[in-house]
């Protein structure tokens, strides 16, 4: 018994048990977090930056659901005319053509951004850089200030349209050209309309294509497009003439 020590005792002496060897030579699940194996809260910090850092390293942000519903839309008019590998959008720095660029780069597809600066504000260059920059924020490489000259014919909200559908045409390269309209502006439009005594016409309100121009957002409410840049953590420009009632939205 002196010399031949039991079971029991040679695991106390010579091979320490279960216990014993967690601590002394294989650390448990703490201890490998502790000393060399992150776990999952320290694996998402060292190599899963969260949303605001992929946003500066040029990944796309994660979409919640408004934006889903953004995107959905723009998918399903994308199939439903002829999936153009390339497409232009109007953005104003609003929230609905905000999210509509987002959207389309959420969905991989090409797009240019085209900001028309139409000179009609003190601060209108400004206005146009944001729009540049947010555009870079949601995921569009390809984001360009058009600045035009707005003439005085058929009054300003007019002329203001006329200008900027020009420059569309001139810059859009043979793409179509993708308008952030929604739900709310298709109901303003048909009731505009049957103000104006358009009549029956009126009814029809805007198409969802009419060569060269889509409007992928026809059935989007713009609650839904507003919380999309709350999703993306952008603040969207609001157009003072939008609350203006000498002015209709165009």
């Amino acid at each position: 018994m002196i010399e031949g020590p039991g079971r029991a005792q040679r695991r106390e002496i010579e091979t320490p048990g279960r216990a014993q060897r967690r601590e002394i030579d294989a650390p448990g699940r703490a201890q490998r977090r502790e000393i060399g194996a992150p776990g999952r809260a320290q694996r998402w910090e060292i190599d899963a930056p969260g949303r605001a850092q992929r946003r500066e390293i040029g990944a796309l942000p994660t979409p919640g659901p408004a934006l889903g519903e953004v995107r959905r839309a723009v998918a399903a008019w994308h199939r439903e005319h002829g999936a153009p590998a390339r497409v232009c959008a109007g953005l104003s720095g609003g929230p609905d053509s905000l999210a509509l660029v987002a959207a389309l780069a959420q969905h991989r597809v090409a797009c240019t951004a085209l900001v028309i600066d139409h000179a009609l504000q003190r601060n209108s260059s400004d206005v146009a850089r944001a729009a540049v920059a947010a555009a870079a924020r949601v995921g569009c490489r390809d984001a360009r200030v058009v600045r035009v000259e707005v003439g005085g014919r058929g009054g300003p909200e007019a002329a203001a349209r006329a200008a900027r559908y020009a420059a569309f045409e001139r810059h859009r390269d043979g793409a179509p050209v993708l308008l952030g309209h929604t739900l709310d502006d298709q109901a303003e439009t048909v009731l505009l309309g049957l103000g104006r005594g358009s009549g029956a016409r009126s009814l029809a309100g805007m198409r969802a294509w009419a060569p060269p121009y889509g409007r992928p957002l026809l059935g989007v409410r713009r609650a839904v497009t507003a919380a999309a840049c709350a999703e993306l953590d952008e603040l969207p420009y609001s157009d003072p003439h939008n609350d203006d009632p000498r002015f209709t939205r165009v």
